[in-house]
């Protein structure tokens, strides 16, 4: 993906013209923008629920604030029209005394006040009903951010995150035994990533190379020294089983580049239930190194943090890498 450079970035965030899909895209590769993105009068309702997810409490603060400005109340007013003469209708001329109203005249005022009563209740009822909505079967936008897919820009951050953790859905499936594993493998089309080396030429490091089925690209760390605490991240539309993951570890580009590069030794994959599990890769060029979890796993997203690294053969390259992560 080209990156939007820094004075293009701000550039956007503070022009309230700027389309959603440009804040989508900047909101992938900039974390560090995400309250002004948030603030944003073109940010739409699936990236608010993205950077909502994604965000720090100051993030999340903006987006609350975001909302709060666009609140419409559902419950239209009820209306009594107004009742015209028809055609050939002569008014009667007006009664200036101060004869009370007769009997029938009040009870057709109590129905109409009834009537509008009635509607106004109903009115209630089909809001609650229609807008009620489970906050654990929201999507995070991705065509949102938060955000990228294998044919779309890769959400990536400045070396400065503007967060470290994602939130934890308040609902998340629970697996019963072996037969709730699913058949189909597990989806994750949208990636976002702690740092990440800026672009050289036509190669670019973002973490959508992690998911791209391909090799010879490859998610490098932008952070000064080798990397380690930096992280990269996989996240679902909704909740996926997951039995574990296969990774290619280094840059596996050819065995030159890969030599000259750093490669993870010791990562912690997170997951949205807030547990972790540690593990150590292989540190050969082009090795799938496959990893079964003990349990399966539901979860929103898939954390993978750098703790140690293999060192290179370059004492000029100082960037850690990881090629490819297949979820099983």
């Amino acid at each position: 993906m080209d990156e939007v450079d820094d004075h293009e970035a701000h550039a956007a965030v503070n022009d309230p013209t700027t389309p959603g899909a440009t804040l989508r895209s900047i909101a992938e590769t900039r974390p560090d923008l995400w309250v002004q993105v948030a603030q944003h009068p073109n940010a739409y309702s699936g990236l608010l629920d993205w950077l909502d997810n994604f965000g720090d409490d100051q993030v999340r603060a903006a987006v609350a604030s975001r909302r709060t400005q666009d609140t419409v109340s559902p419950v239209a007013p009820v209306l009594v029209p107004t009742l015209l003469p028809q055609p050939g209708f002569t008014a009667a001329p007006i009664d200036t005394t101060t004869e009370p109203r007769k009997r029938s005249t009040g009870i057709v005022a109590l129905i109409v006040i009834l009537a509008a009563m009635l509607v106004g209740i109903a009115g209630v009822l089909i809001y609650f009903v229609a807008f009620d909505k489970n906050p654990a079967s929201s999507t995070p936008p991705i065509a949102p951010a938060t955000t990228a897919t294998t044919s779309s820009p890769t959400p990536v951050s400045t070396p400065t995150p503007a967060q470290t953790t994602a939130a934890v859905p308040s609902k998340m499936p629970t697996l019963t035994s072996t037969q709730d594993v699913p058949a189909q493998p597990p989806v994750f089309l949208q990636a976002a990533a702690s740092s990440v080396l800026p672009n050289e030429g036509n190669n670019s490091y973002g973490p959508v190379n992690l998911i791209d089925g391909n090799l010879s690209t490859a998610w490098v760390e932008g952070a000064d020294g080798p990397g380690v605490g930096e992280w990269a991240m996989l996240v679902a539309d909704t909740p996926q089983v997951v039995n574990g993951v296969t990774i290619y570890n280094g840059y596996d580009k050819n065995e030159q580049v890969f030599d000259t590069n750093h490669a993870a030794q010791n990562i912690r994959i997170g997951f949205s239930d807030g547990t972790y599990v540690d593990e150590t890769l292989s540190n050969t060029y082009r090795a799938a190194d496959k990893i079964t979890f003990t349990t399966p796993k539901s979860t929103l997203y898939l954390k993978f943090t750098i703790l140690s690294v293999y060192p290179n053969n370059n004492d000029s390259h100082f960037d850690t890498c990881i090629s490819e992560i297949t979820p099983f």
